[in-house]
């Protein structure tokens, strides 16, 4: 007669215990494969816009778009509404509202429990835009300052002044939403004003006014770009 051999309790726990480790060690890589992706999805996105804004700026006599406007005849306008308007398709749009949004942040929910992007939220979610490079404040071509700001700074190149970037609002939805605006000196964190936000493996992305697109590290936001506030690892710090 012959018997099957039987797990006893003590090898099945050991068997259990090993899956364990294994799984606790490759979680953490795991996690950044998946962090990794984002980046580069959202680095891709930024590419994108890029060429929106680019295309924007030929045919606006080589002006970039507002970073916020409110008219009369119109209402509120954000950067990604007036590179939105320029176009009359459904499917441009969606495909607009998939590149200015932060891979990250696609599935935030608006006020009213929907969807960012099935909703006109979207162009509030967008990357945020430095107000002192936009349209209004800097010939895109010359790279000169067209109005003053204290935002502005002479000397930068346009290689190495940030248009567009990861931001977050402080103290909102645990530091997640992306908003359509950033500044730069502002040190304020609870004024509603967005910042600057690390959420791809300490580092944020961002688009320069000559249109290519980087990473900004902790160290170098404030002593490269000038931030006095950034948000990291999902926390409002002081950087000066």
């Amino acid at each position: 007669m012959k018997f099957c051999k039987m797990f006893t309790l003590i090898e099945l726990l050991v068997v259990i215990a090993i899956i364990a480790i294994l799984a606790a060690m490759l979680l953490p890589a795991l996690t950044r494969a998946r962090e990794s992706g984002h980046k580069t999805s959202c680095i891709g996105n930024l590419k994108q816009c890029g060429s929106y804004i680019g295309m924007y700026a030929v045919d606006s006599n080589g002006c970039y778009p507002l970073q916020y406007a409110n008219w009369k005849v119109g209402g509120e306008q954000t950067w990604a509404s007036f590179l939105n308007n320029r176009n009359r398709n459904p499917h441009k749009t969606k495909q607009l509202k998939n590149v200015v949004v932060c891979p990250k942040n696609k599935g935030d929910i608006d006020k009213e429990g929907k969807n960012i992007l099935a909703s006109e939220q979207w162009v509030w979610r967008a990357y945020g835009m430095l107000r002192a490079h936009d349209g209004e404040y800097m010939d895109s071509v010359t790279g000169r300052q067209k109005k003053a700001s204290t935002e502005f700074q002479a000397g930068d190149t346009m290689s190495a002044r940030i248009l567009l970037g990861d931001t977050a609002i402080p103290n909102y939805e645990g530091c997640r939403q992306s908003t359509y605006k950033m500044f730069r000196t502002n040190t304020d964190i609870n004024n509603g004003q967005a910042k600057l936000n690390l959420r791809h493996n300490d580092t944020a992305n961002v688009m320069f006014c000559d249109l290519h697109v980087g990473s900004v590290t902790k160290t170098a936001a404030n002593s490269k770009y000038g931030f006095k506030m950034i948000i990291y690892k999902d926390v409002p710090i002081q950087l000066q």
